[in-house]
């Protein structure tokens, strides 16, 4: 059973609507069993529709997507001003499909990584920081999104100091 299905839950809340959404999300789960997801998938995959609302889903060729996603290699500057830094890397390769990406950043002065961005939304390998100051040194690291929304492996730490 494959192609492309849309399990709407937006009019399934708690209120009156609970018996609804679960039996579309039994649907739903049938679906992704005939596509040949695992089992251990199934209910990221469900957690995630739920959360979102609805999931928009191709069934073919979904196997492994759930898997963790490897390192983005080559992580460099292309572009660093007083008020911005662009990134760029190479896309992981492995099981895992990447989806988008998390950026985190520090100030060398500061011990923890901080998430600028939570989900790029998309599959492409830049990012513009526009959120820097002037002469301030920074740790990136850049994290790949497998479908669920899950971190795969960071990339190694890139830094770089901001012109004053």
């Amino acid at each position: 059973m494959a192609g492309v299905t849309e399990i709407d839950l937006s009019n399934h809340g708690i209120r009156g609507g609970a018996a609804a959404a679960l039996a579309e999300l039994k649907s739903l789960r049938r679906l992704y069993l005939g596509a040949g997801l695992t089992a251990d998938c199934l209910p990221r995959l469900l957690r995630r529709a739920v959360r979102s609302g609805s999931l928009a889903t191709d069934l073919d060729g979904q196997q492994g997507r759930c898997a963790q996603v490897g390192r983005p290699r080559n992580v460099t500057s292309t572009a660093t001003t007083a008020s911005s830094v662009s990134l760029s890397w190479d896309a992981p390769t492995g099981a895992g499909t990447v989806v988008g990406y998390r950026i985190k950043r520090r100030p060398v002065s500061r011990v923890d990584l901080v998430t600028i961005e939570y989900d790029t939304g998309s599959t492409a390998t830049a990012y513009v920081d526009r959120s820097v100051g002037p002469g301030t040194h920074y740790i990136y690291r850049v994290v790949p999104l497998n479908v669920v929304g899950e971190e795969g492996v960071p990339a190694h730490r890139f830094e770089v100091t901001t012109p004053r």
